[in-house]
């Protein structure tokens, strides 16, 4: 390091710099994604699968119920399902989680015993990752049906692509100054 000039130095820490600065800048947006989107979105469904399973615990699950259900489908953001037995579930979300069985046998024994269950992955006819639960909703004789709420996720693109052009102009000015600085030190020596 010695024997470099010091114009060799500056371009050494200046693309230095940068190359840090982007990797910084992969793995903060990443951090984002899943730590902040995706766990935010996990909370949202269990919340609201558990108040949602929460109000039907009595009873047996009318159409009344299930077009109020429904009707919420409609003004949320999430996909809502409601079906009395458990192998309606196939007919109304016929499709696999990271190409396996939507329900195996696991997941039917959680749901017997009154737990929900997350299902998560990658649904190729969706051509998206989505989240979601399965929540069973208990009658006074046991189970009288089951929700399923899911969401397909936004691509990490897509969630941060009002951030791009942010992230593109606050990388440069930074660049900007940097060189203007490290050209002001490199013109007094």
């Amino acid at each position: 390091m010695k024997n470099l000039s010091l114009s060799k130095k500056i371009s050494i820490v200046l693309i230095s710099s940068i190359i840090f600065s982007i990797v910084f800048a992969f793995f903060f947006i990443h951090y984002l994604y899943s730590e902040l989107y995706l766990s935010s979105i996990e909370e949202s469904i269990i919340y609201q699968g558990k108040r949602t399973a929460s109000h039907y615990h009595y009873g047996e699950l009318s159409d009344e119920i299930i077009d109020k259900i429904h009707w919420y489908n409609v003004v949320s953001e999430y996909e809502i399902i409601v079906v009395d037995d458990l192998e309606e579930l196939h007919s109304y979300f016929p499709y696999k989680i990271n190409y396996e069985t939507f329900i195996d046998t696991k997941d039917r024994s959680e749901l017997e015993q009154g737990k929900y269950i997350k299902k998560e992955g990658f649904v190729e006819e969706l051509n998206r990752e989505i989240i979601g639960a399965i929540f069973p909703i208990k009658g006074e004789d046991g189970l009288i049906g089951f929700i399923y709420i899911y969401v397909p996720l936004a691509a990490i693109q897509d969630v941060f692509k009002g951030s791009i052009p942010i992230l593109l102009t606050v990388g440069t000015v930074f660049f900007f100054i940097l060189f203007l600085v490290v050209h002001r030190v490199w013109k007094s020596t």
